[in-house]
This record gives C-alpha cells, sequence and structure tokens, in this order.
C-alpha cells in the first residue's frame, strides 16, 4: 500500500509539474518567473535547507533550459494551411513531431520529481503532499473552474 501512494504521489505531482511548466503561459513574468516564485514558496514551505534548494534551483533551471520551445507550431501550420492542397502527411507528421517533443519533456520531468523526492526528507515530502492536497482547484479563491475559465 506504501508503495502505491508513493507512486501514486509521484504520478500526480509530476502531472502538475508537467501542467505548471507547461499551461502557464501567460502568469505574471512568464512561467519561469511563476515556476521560480512558486518554488521558493514551496521550498520555504517545507523548510528546505540551503542545500537543499540549491539541488532544487540547479534542477529547475535544467528543466527550463530543456522546456521545449513554442510558438512555432503556429507558423508552420499557417504555411502547411496556406498551400494549394495542403500535405496531409506533413500536418501529421508535425503533430507527431510537436507531440514527441512534449512527451520527451514530461520524461524529463517525471525523472526530476524522483531526483527532488530524493533530496527531501520523508518529513517534507509529506508536506508537499499536503501543500498539493490542500491546493485549491481552478481560479482564485477555490472555484472549480478551469484553466482558460472566464473570469
Amino acid at each position: 500500500m506504501k508503495k502505491f501512494r508513493t507512486t501514486l504521489f509521484v504520478a500526480a505531482v509530476g502531472a502538475a509539474a508537467f501542467l505548471a511548466l507547461t499551461g502557464f503561459r501567460h502568469a505574471r513574468g512568464g512561467p519561469d518567473a511563476w515556476m521560480t516564485k512558486k518554488l521558493d514558496r514551496v521550498l520555504t514551505a517545507i523548510e528546505a535547507t540551503p542545500e537543499q534548494r540549491s539541488q532544487i534551483e540547479a534542477i529547475r533551471d535544467e528543466l527550463v533550459a530543456s522546456r521545449p520551445e513554442r510558438g512555432g507550431e503556429r507558423a508552420a501550420f499557417a504555411q502547411l494551411w496556406l498551400q494549394d492542397q495542403p500535405d496531409a502527411a506533413a500536418i501529421h507528421a508535425r503533430i507527431a513531431e510537436t507531440f514527441e517533443a512534449r512527451r520527451a519533456y514530461a520524461d524529463r520531468v517525471a525523472d526530476a520529481l524522483i531526483r527532488v523526492h530524493g533530496i527531501l526528507t520523508p518529513e517534507q515530502r509529506a508536506k508537499v503532499a499536503k501543500l498539493i492536497a490542500e491546493k485549491p482547484h481552478g481560479r482564485k479563491g477555490g472555484g472549480k473552474a478551469g484553466h482558460g475559465a472566464a473570469k
């Protein structure tokens, strides 16, 4: 049962991190500033040591540096759309390439989370789990509206 909970926790944190790293493009200061601010709050809440902070921030920096570029997809698809006879194979290949880059990044996020898990003490991991469980879903104030909902 404990192994199942640990696996479930790692998967949940991985999914949350992936969404945090890729889904919050409009946060003030961009996703890097948002992630840095959020990470600082979590590390403060769990009373991370300076050594733990340094190790975890280095992992964050690796993830930021390896994140797939975004925005080029629209221009590429616009060019495909402008063709007299759009090439279905090219469109499917472009989509597959984009998703593969994001899947590979999600794998790097999962590996990073496993590394962070090893850096934290069991008590700190319990605090992180509690923070995740207590986080309200959706908009500020705990509403149930999802990402992108009208405000």
